[in-house]
């Protein structure tokens, strides 16, 4: 049997640059999924297996992107470059409190900043999806844009390759 090289794309991936907005884009991108998933499970199907199955992966990637910004996956998860950790937590805080107008997160520890980010960003996609949905009952599409922009300003702030949280007032946590 002739064999062949495996496809790039299956190869390991090595350590993720959380400095790449990039890559931050893809890992909040699949956050999303999973959360979108398990929220569409719980109304359309709560009793299936599947919503409970989707309820614990959506919670176990949520733990693993938290963890993995608050620099604890390791050298062979995360590239160590400085930035997972307190770099990341400070450019949350800073951009976050400016968006809210206020200190939202005084007096809380790095873990509760970036839990409470990552929850403010899949609100903002809710929001988003809510908005999708109302265009399509009305028979109008949402321009990808608009998805777009949300998930680069997301990504930007994780990625600390911006310092401000600038959204679309439809999509807009409130902290």
């Amino acid at each position: 049997m002739e064999q062949f090289p495996a496809a790039k794309e299956t190869q390991p991936h090595g350590p993720a640059d959380l400095t790449d907005q990039s890559t931050v884009f893809l890992m909040l991108e699949e956050l999303g999924i999973a959360s979108m998933q398990r929220d569409w499970l719980e109304a359309n199907a709560p009793e299936s297996d599947d919503c409970k199955d989707a309820a614990e992966q959506a919670e176990e990637f949520f733990d693993d992107i938290a963890n993995l910004f608050l620099g604890q996956g390791g050298d062979d998860r995360v590239a160590p470059n400085g930035w997972a950790g307190s770099a990341l937590t400070k450019n949350l805080r800073e951009a976050v409190c400016a968006y809210a107008g206020h200190d939202v997160f005084e007096n809380v520890d790095d873990e509760t900043v970036v839990r409470r980010t990552l929850d403010a960003y899949l609100t903002s996609l809710k929001l988003l999806t809510q908005q999708q949905e109302e265009l399509a009952r009305s028979g109008t599409k949402m321009s990808p844009a608009e998805y777009i922009t949300l998930m680069i300003a997301w990504s930007g702030v994780f990625s600390g390759s911006r310092k401000a949280l600038e959204l679309s007032a439809p999509y807009r946590p409130t902290f």
